[in-house]
C-alpha cells in the first residue's frame, strides 16, 4: 500500500515529466505550494498545484481527480493574478510567496516569477503599502456588514460572517507585513502567536463568529471584530460604501460535466472538515465550510441540489457537523451519478497513470 508521502512524490514527479514532454511550449511555471510543501501534511494531504498556461492548449493542462480517497486540483493561475498578488489584491500569497517550482520553460520565465515574489516582499516591508492593502480588506469587510444586516438565515449569516472574519484577519496580518503561510490551517494560531500586540477582544469576536448559534449573535460579533480591527489598525476613516442588492438568480440549465469537474475540486475541501472534525479544530472546520459552501452554492448554479453545510456546523458538536457534511457529500456524488455524470476516480497510482487524462 502506497504512503501519501509516495503518492505525492510520484505524482510531482509525473506533472513535471508531462510539462516537459507534452506542453513545453504551452507552459510557462508549474508551481507546488501548500502542506507539502510547508511541512504541515498528513496521510489525507493532496499535492496543492498551479500552473501559468501560454497558450490554449496550455490551459488543458489542468486536471481534476481523486486519487486513493484524496482528491487532487490541478489548476490554471495568469500573471496577471501573480501580479496582483504580488501587489497585495489578492489571498493567495502563499501560491507567491512559499511556492516551490516544479517546472519552468525557460530562464526568463523563472526570473520573471522571482521578480514578482521579490516585489511581494518589498510591498510587505513597505508599511504606507501594506497599510493600504489592509485597509482595502477593511472596506471590504464593511460592505459585507451591509450585505449582513438584511440576512435572514443561518447559512446566509455565517457564510457574511465567515468572510467578514476573513477579510478582517487578512487586514491584520498586512498591516504588521505578514501573511498567513499556512493558509487557514493555522489562521487561528497565526493570530495569537504572529501579533503579540492584538487584542484579547478581536480574537474573542472571531471565535465568537464560528460560535454563534443565532443569526443575531452572528452579526453582533462580525460588527464587533470589524469595529475592534479598525480600532487595532487606528482605521476610523469611513469610506464611502454602499450597499449593494442582489439580483435574483436566474435560472440555468443542468451542466453535469462541470457538476463533475467541481466535485473532484471539492472533494479535498470534504475532507478538510472531516479531519479537522476529528482532530477537534473547531475553528478550521468552520473556516473549511464556508469555502465548502461557496463551492456548493456555484454547484447549484450549474444546476446542482441547494445544500445548507454552514447551517448544521457547531462548534461544540463537530462529530454531528461532520456525519451531516458526510451525508451531504453522498447526497451530491449520488445526485452526479444519477444524472448521468462521471467522477474520475483512481485506487492508486497504476491506476491513475494508465488512465487518459
Amino acid at each position: 500500500m502506497e504512503t501519501r508521502n509516495e503518492i505525492n512524490t510520484k505524482l510531482a514527479q509525473w506533472i513535471t515529466h508531462r510539462a516537459e514532454n507534452q506542453f513545453a511550449d504551452d507552459i510557462a511555471l508549474v508551481l507546488t505550494y501548500g502542506s507539502v510543501i510547508n511541512g504541515t501534511a498528513h496521510e489525507k494531504s493532496d499535492l496543492d498545484c498551479c500552473f501559468i498556461p501560454k497558450t490554449e492548449k496550455g490551459r488543458s493542462f489542468a486536471a481534476d481527480f481523486i486519487l486513493a480517497g484524496v482528491g487532487y486540483d490541478i489548476f490554471p493561475i495568469s500573471w496577471q493574478r501573480l501580479e496582483q498578488i504580488a501587489d497585495l489584491n489578492d489571498f493567495l500569497l502563499p501560491i507567491l510567496g512559499d511556492s516551490e517550482i516544479l517546472y519552468t520553460a525557460s530562464e526568463s520565465d523563472r526570473s520573471h516569477f522571482l521578480e514578482l515574489r521579490h516585489r511581494l516582499a518589498v510591498h510587505l516591508k513597505d508599511n504606507a503599502f501594506s497599510a493600504c492593502a489592509a485597509k482595502k480588506r477593511i472596506n471590504n469587510a464593511q460592505q459585507l456588514a451591509l450585505q449582513l444586516e438584511d440576512a435572514d438565515n443561518m447559512k446566509t449569516c455565517r457564510l457574511l460572517g465567515g468572510q467578514i472574519l476573513l477579510s478582517l484577519a487578512d487586514a491584520v496580518a498586512l498591516a504588521n507585513g505578514n501573511y498567513y503561510h499556512y493558509g487557514l490551517k493555522k489562521q487561528y494560531e497565526d493570530l495569537r502567536a504572529h501579533f503579540p500586540d492584538l487584542p484579547p477582544a478581536i480574537l474573542t469576536a472571531y471565535l465568537g463568529i464560528m460560535q454563534a448559534q443565532k443569526c443575531a449573535t452572528v452579526k453582533t460579533n462580525a460588527l464587533q471584530m470589524l469595529d475592534f480591527v479598525k480600532q487595532y489598525l487606528q482605521n476610523s476613516d469611513e469610506p464611502s460604501v454602499t450597499k449593494i442588492k442582489t439580483q435574483p438568480v436566474a435560472s440555468v440549465c443542468r451542466d453535469i460535466s462541470a457538476l463533475s469537474c467541481l466535485y473532484e475540486e471539492i472533494c479535498s475541501t470534504f475532507l478538510k472538515i472531516y479531519v479537522s472534525c476529528a482532530g477537534h479544530n473547531a475553528p478550521l472546520a468552520f473556516l473549511s465550510a464556508i469555502s465548502l459552501q461557496w463551492d456548493l452554492d456555484e454547484a447549484a448554479l450549474l444546476g446542482g441540489p441547494d445544500y445548507d453545510v454552514l447551517s448544521a456546523y457547531s462548534f461544540w458538536n463537530l462529530t454531528g457537523f461532520s456525519e451531516k457534511v458526510h451525508q451531504i457529500e453522498t447526497s451530491f456524488i449520488t445526485f452526479i451519478a444519477q444524472n448521468g455524470g462521471y467522477i474520475k476516480v483512481y485506487s492508486c497510482f497504476d491506476d491513475f497513470c494508465k488512465a487518459d487524462l
